[in-house]
């Protein structure tokens, strides 16, 4: 379940006259893989005070870190700033007290949603946690002028001693505290919040294929990068046909390379070179991959044998892509292993 992390806003010798909450279950990402931010909800509330001691917080600054929040290599993304001067809705009155919520929006880019997501996958904790630093300053609303006061004896509207005769509405003079602070909050996000309310709207589900890390590992034989490139641009350009022939190339290259034959398919020769037992599983699976990916290359190149036309889609070119990438990742790092000792 969510937390809620609270604070004191505090002033002189640490006496408490507020409070700040942020509640995790609510934070959220908006503005997709261009522009994500990271939307954090906080609560500040300043305690009930006498009339002529009305205190008020004009601005807040807030700064995100991963991490030491004393350290600031561990800080990410923009500052965020509120500007809540207008109308000073953070202000003691004299009758009691109200929570006033604002949305903080933290501008990230990209590398730094990765970054994020890096730490939280090598935290050893299942919620994700930030630390959140804030600064705002603290002033007291020392006398406001704009008002209009009835009289007991008049049911009329006069206006006090405001040089501008209340024609320019209310406006304070402020004696700024020298010594404030806002503890700093943990910021505990689960993992069922992050991935359906913060990821979707940074943009992570909605990355496009061309910015997954290609090539991956390839074969030796010709120039199977540039090949590989060739079919992801054919992908992108729609051209779905191409992009599938482009990927039999990467397979035609992995059979020179290892010497594979009708006689000897390239699944018996690698698990023979690696010498895994004759039931070892991995034989099995890698031939079944393998076989679906020579199958499904070769079926929009062999039209004659086909009932009816085929015209691959964008899914199936898509799958293709990421079959012959994924097949060729494990092939590298599988035969590589041969040599690391």
């Amino acid at each position: 379940m969510a937390q809620v992390a609270q604070g004191s806003i505090k002033v002189g010798s640490s006496r408490i006259v507020g409070r700040v909450q942020v509640d995790a279950g609510l934070v959220r990402g908006e503005g997709g893989p261009f522009e994500p931010r990271l939307v954090v909800p906080i609560g500040l509330e300043l305690q009930a005070r006498p009339a002529g001691q009305m205190l008020a917080i004009p601005s807040l600054t807030a700064y995100l870190h991963l991490g030491d929040i004393n350290n600031a290599a561990h800080r990410i993304g923009a500052p965020a700033i509120a500007d809540l001067l207008r109308g000073l809705p953070v202000r003691s009155l004299p009758s009691g007290s109200d929570l006033y919520v604002i949305e903080l929006r933290f501008q990230l880019s990209l590398p730094t949603v990765f970054r994020i997501e890096a730490y939280r996958h090598a935290s050893s904790e299942d919620v994700l946690t930030f630390a959140l630093r804030l600064d705002a300053p603290l002033v007291w609303v020392n006398d406001t002028y704009g008002e209009y006061r009835v009289s007991p004896h008049q049911q009329v509207a006069t206006p006090t001693d405001d040089p501008f005769q209340g024609l320019f509405g209310l406006h304070s003079r402020f004696s700024y505290f020298w010594s404030s602070d806002i503890d700093a909050l943990l910021v505990r996000i689960e993992p069922s919040v992050w991935i359906s309310q913060v990821l979707p709207g940074l943009g992570v589900d909605n990355i496009r294929l061309v910015e997954v890390v290609f090539p991956p590992g390839l074969p030796d034989v010709g120039n199977a990068a540039r090949v590989f490139d060739e079919a992801l641009s054919a992908f992108h350009a729609r051209r779905y046909e191409d992009c599938i022939g482009k990927c039999r190339g990467i397979v035609q290259a992995w059979n020179r390379q290892l010497s594979a034959s009708k006689k000897q398919r390239l699944p018996e020769l690698v698990g023979d070179t690696q010498m895994w037992p004759a039931d070892d599983p991995r034989r099995s699976v890698l031939d079944a991959l393998w076989s679906a990916l020579v199958d499904a290359g070769n079926v929009p190149h062999h039209p004659d044998s086909q009932e009816a036309s085929y015209k691959p889609t964008a899914h199936d070119a898509r799958l293709h892509l990421m079959m012959t990438a994924v097949i060729s990742e494990y092939l590298q790092g599988v035969l590589a292993s041969r040599y690391s000792g």
